[in-house]
């Protein structure tokens, strides 16, 4: 058994870490359990990720790797209230960036 904390991305819908699980483990003796810490966005570059790569969020995981497993892949839910006040936070951080208004983090 193996546990991983990482950061994935989700650009235009899609969870990238998921994605490359799926891609990696689909058909091995695995079971691959993510469970959601939280879901943020990356304050110093918002403007560079939201223009350029179109990442609406950043989630971050603790996953869990189990050799000879059921050969399955399981994305658990992050709790309602903690999903609202991360999701709630980077509708914010939208909001100042439609605005125009200045972040307290400036890319150098």
């Amino acid at each position: 058994m193996a546990k991983i904390i990482t950061e994935s991305v989700v650009k235009n819908g899609k969870d990238m870490v998921l994605e490359k699980i799926k891609q990696v483990f689909s058909n091995k003796d695995y079971t691959i359990v993510l469970a959601p810490l939280d879901y943020h966005i990356n304050k110093p570059l918002f403007k560079l990720v939201h223009k350029e790569y179109g990442i609406s969020h950043i989630p971050l995981y603790i996953i869990t790797f189990r050799k000879y497993g059921k050969n399955m892949i399981v994305l658990l839910k992050l709790p309602l209230v903690k999903k609202i006040i991360c999701f709630a936070y980077i509708a914010l951080m939208y909001f100042k960036f439609f605005l125009g208004m200045k972040s307290d983090y400036k890319i150098q």
